[in-house]
């Protein structure tokens, strides 16, 4: 984008997409069934207010899946290659503050502190993910958009965990490390810490109510074949997938 729009001033109403404070805009074009994500500066917002009272009557379903958005880019951002040491403070305090809050924001929103945490969560995701970007989960995800009304964190939720077995070998003691985010034990050794790490994210996917498949937003299997041919490196607009912490085809 080449000129800048009228300033924006942002005021979330939920804990997840982070775009108060990040450079990227999200259009769908259901005709083309595609969803094309756009980054600019010109796109930033100029100023975002975070008020978690602003959440406390956001129903269970859109609580859950917005926190599960947002801890999606926690994770992809925490491991991804583009990571560094800043970025991974935030992004693991999010992890945390996400897997300690998101249960509770979900079941009882009227709880101001659990919004809180939420509200942190997704503005510590947010800030490591506009450095280092996201990688294999929303190359995946992303195509999907298409083709079903299944909320983004609805598909991440699927695909994290399975990212994340994928891409334990690459970087194990990072994801061995966040573990500790969740309360977990950080003696064990460095693959099976990774292990419940992931065990930890499906575990809270379930807490949460949330579907544990796809069919239910009308994903069929036909419909994953092709979102995963867009997915493919050689298809797929490169930015996402480049940062994977490890090559897929």
């Amino acid at each position: 984008m080449k000129n800048r729009g009228a300033s924006v001033i942002c005021l979330p109403t939920t804990s997840g997409t982070s775009a108060e404070i990040t450079d990227v805009a999200v259009l769908s074009e259901p005709e083309k069934k595609v969803k094309i994500g756009l980054r600019s500066p010109q796109v930033a917002p100029a100023v975002a207010i975070l008020d978690p009272a602003l959440t406390l009557t956001l129903p269970p379903a859109p609580t859950r899946e917005s926190g599960l958005d947002a801890l999606a880019h926690a994770i992809e951002s925490f491991i991804c290659l583009n990571a560094w040491t800043p970025t991974e403070a935030l992004t693991l305090k999010g992890i945390e503050l996400i897997g300690r809050h998101l249960r509770r924001a979900t079941h009882d929103g009227s709880q101001y502190e659990a919004r809180d945490g939420m509200m942190m969560g997704s503005l510590l995701a947010g800030m490591g993910l506009h450095t280092t970007w996201v990688n294999l989960v929303h190359a995946i995800t992303d195509p999907w958009a298409g083709f079903t009304t299944c909320p983004t964190g609805g598909q991440c939720h699927r695909s994290a965990p399975c990212h994340e077995v994928f891409a334990s070998g690459s970087r194990p003691q990072i994801r061995g490390n966040r573990k500790g985010a969740w309360g977990k034990d950080r003696t064990s050794p460095e693959r099976r810490a990774a292990e419940k790490a992931v065990e930890a994210v499906e575990q809270l996917s379930r807490d949460t109510g949330m579907p544990q498949g796809l069919s239910v937003y009308g994903v069929k299997e036909a419909i994953c074949r092709s979102c995963l041919r867009r997915s493919a490196p050689a298809s797929f607009s490169p930015l996402p997938a480049r940062p994977n912490p490890k090559g897929y085809s």
